[in-house]
């Protein structure tokens, strides 16, 4: 019950990475990227104007599309926007 009462006063936020190529993820490549993290949002917002909000949401630009070359070579530019 401790752990619960800590939980509820402790602030939560989200991190989202839609460019992300781990694993299944598709980075840049589906072009329905935009409509499903613009879903995922306005659910988040559903949910803050419940009572519900979020301390932040925390979105992950791409950097580069190889993580093995240096920074600055290898630029995203496949994005949806």
């Amino acid at each position: 019950m401790l752990l619960l009462t800590l939980l509820v006063k402790t602030k939560f936020g989200i991190r989202l990475s839609p460019y992300g190529t781990f694993g299944t993820m598709s980075g840049g490549a589906d072009p329905t990227l935009l409509a499903q993290y613009a879903y995922v949002l306005g659910e988040l917002e559903k949910r803050a104007k419940a009572g519900k909000r979020l301390a932040f949401v925390h979105l992950v630009e791409p950097r580069v599309t190889n993580p093995f070359m240096t920074e600055g070579e290898g630029e995203y530019n496949d994005g949806t926007i």
